[in-house]
């Protein structure tokens, strides 16, 4: 399986997954979203070993990921606040920079460690978990079996904490269970990059999730979609907010004819 067939499952099991988180949670459009994160994760650590200036990718993906936080704010709205998945991959990116750059073993997992727990500080999608998977990933590239069992461990561990601060097993499982499936494509690659994809992922990613939030909003909203669209023709005058001693909200008709 080639690097370009991993990123279209990831795209569409992505896509799949955030479709459930807005209209049908807790359905098995989140079960097989689960497979998402992994295959970019694996995607990433490829990705760091093929690239020609380590700064210039992370920059990169550190301005991908502050972009792409707006819309994905706006989508996952209901969620509490967090930091997308790019965020994610970039941190396990810079844990490999760490790891590669520094000399001692000591000061390796130190820093390893501030990151993540400067990540865990951001809330970022997935963690630790998430760090971790890509490091190891990469660092047990040649040894599919051992990055699969860490891989594993990671993620066992990961929705055991939700198991017990949420007491939501047979879910937590659930999800669990769709997170380990994503091994069985992961392992399939074989080593060939296929069709290229270099900026559709960057334009994609971003973009459904705003298409995601219009569509929700409009869906769960219609009456407030109304009165911004007449808003734009002069119709309505918009909600008005004042600070101070008190709040007043004002929504009022404007007669144009």
């Amino acid at each position: 399986m080639s690097s370009f067939i991993l990123k279209i499952i990831g795209i569409i099991t992505m896509l799949l997954d955030h479709i459930g988180l807005v209209f049908y949670d807790e359905s098995i459009l989140r079960f097989i979203g689960r497979l998402a994160f992994p295959i970019f994760a694996f995607q990433a650590s490829l990705g760091y070993e093929h690239t020609k200036n380590i700064k210039k990718y992370l920059l990169k993906l550190f301005i991908f990921a502050i972009i792409s936080q707006i819309p994905y704010y706006l989508m996952t709205i209901d969620n509490g606040f967090h930091f997308n998945s790019i965020f994610t991959i970039s941190f396990g990116i810079l844990s490999l920079v760490a790891y590669n750059k520094l000399d001692k073993l000591f000061d390796k997992i130190l820093a390893i460690s501030l990151i993540c727990i400067l990540a865990t500080c951001l809330r970022v999608e997935y963690g630790i978990a998430g760090i971790l998977s890509i490091f190891f990933f990469n660092k047990f590239k040649d040894n599919k079996i051992i990055s699969s069992i860490l891989f594993s461990l990671l993620f066992t561990l990961y929705y055991s904490l939700f198991i017990v601060f949420e007491k939501e097993i047979i879910y937590n499982l659930f999800l669990l269970l769709g997170t380990l499936l994503s091994l069985i494509p992961i392992n399939l690659y074989n080593g060939q990059e296929g069709k290229k994809l270099k900026y559709f992922f960057y334009i994609f990613y971003p973009l459904h999730m705003l298409i995601i939030w219009l569509l929700s909003t409009i869906i769960k909203s219609p009456n407030m979609v109304f009165f911004y669209f007449m808003a734009s023709l002069g119709r309505f005058e918009l909600p008005t907010y004042r600070l101070g001693g008190g709040c007043s909200i004002q929504l009022s008709y404007k007669d144009t004819n």
